[in-house]
């Protein structure tokens, strides 16, 4: 196993999850101090002093993050097999539904330490952030996505994580990871 980390973050739409993200790379500087980075249909940000990738796009719009990645993401493997590879030797930070699942957590087990964060929130607070947003999103879909998260966390043993404290343990883990 290599030493790198990969780091996942899952929560339910209005978590915190693309907040989170955004106050991380704020911590490392901004997207100004990021290289963009493609591979297949993933995109993402280098922070090449950390040797870690960012998967997503954050520019301040709306729906950033990995919510402007296509839905068939993980049907792609040009890009995990560039992550496997090329950049063996960066660390991974994800987050969102597209990566909240069995496919990723098996490749980030077997390309790296896997790091497992789950955000929650109030069923309140969370639609009052999607309608903030101007999202839409049908309650039984929500629902749906708030179950898959928990299985999720539950059968990788996530650790339960706010924004503040997202952003902390990140920092500590790539940084005592060689």
């Amino acid at each position: 196993m290599r030493s790198r980390a990969i780091i996942v973050l899952a929560g339910e739409p209005g978590a915190g999850k693309t907040w989170a993200m955004r106050n991380l790379i704020a911590e490392w500087g901004g997207a100004l101090a990021a290289t963009p980075w493609a591979s297949g249909l993933a995109k993402g940000m280098m922070f090449g002093e950390r040797r870690t990738i960012v998967l997503g796009t954050y520019a301040g719009d709306t729906f950033d993050g990995t919510d402007r990645m296509p839905m068939n993401l993980m049907g792609d493997d040009r890009w995990l097999n560039a992550l496997a590879t090329r950049y063996a030797q960066w660390h991974v930070v994800a987050e969102g539904d597209r990566l909240v699942n069995a496919r990723m957590a098996q490749w980030a087990k077997e390309n790296g330490t896997f790091y497992p964060f789950v955000m929650s929130t109030t069923a309140a607070t969370a639609a009052q952030r999607r309608k903030a947003r101007g999202t839409e999103q049908n309650a039984g879909w929500v629902a749906g996505r708030r179950t898959k998260v928990l299985g999720w966390a539950a059968e990788h043993g996530a650790t339960p994580t706010t924004s503040e404290q997202f952003v902390e343990r990140c920092c500590k883990i790539i940084t005592k990871q060689p």
